[in-house]
C-alpha cells in the first residue's frame, strides 16, 4: 500500500470516528464524573455556569443522601454546614451520598 493510500485510509477512519462521537451525543454531565468536587463547588458557589442552574437540585438530592450517614434522623435534608460537617467525620459516607446524589438528579 502505498503512502497516498494510506493517507487515505486514515483519513476516512478519522472522519469515521469524528461522526460515531457526534452521534453519540453530548458527554457525561460533570456532576456524574466529579460527584464530590461539584457538590463543593456548588455549596461555596463557584460552580461554573455549565452546571449551576442544576445546583439546588444536587444539594437537595444530597442533603437527602447524607441523612443515611446521621446518628439522629434529621427533621429534614442536611443543609450547608452540616454537610461540612458530616463530610469530615465520615468522608466515605459523604463520598456514597454525593454518587447518589448525583445519579439521581439527571
Amino acid at each position: 500500500m502505498d503512502i497516498r493510500s494510506r493517507f487515505l485510509l486514515a483519513g476516512v477512519v478519522t472522519i469515521m470516528a469524528v461522526g460515531a462521537a457526534e452521534a453519540r451525543g453530548p458527554l457525561l454531565q460533570p456532576w456524574l464524573i466529579y460527584p464530590s468536587r461539584v457538590m463543593d463547588q456548588c455549596r461555596k458557589g463557584t460552580a461554573p455556569q455549565s452546571y449551576a442552574a442544576r445546583c439546588a437540585d444536587l444539594l437537595g438530592a444530597y442533603g437527602r443522601a447524607l441523612e443515611v450517614c446521621m446518628p439522629q434522623p434529621a427533621a429534614g435534608p442536611v443543609t450547608g454546614a452540616e454537610q461540612v460537617a458530616i463530610q469530615q467525620a465520615s468522608p466515605d459516607c459523604a463520598a456514597s451520598a454525593a454518587r447518589t446524589a448525583a445519579a439521581a438528579v439527571k
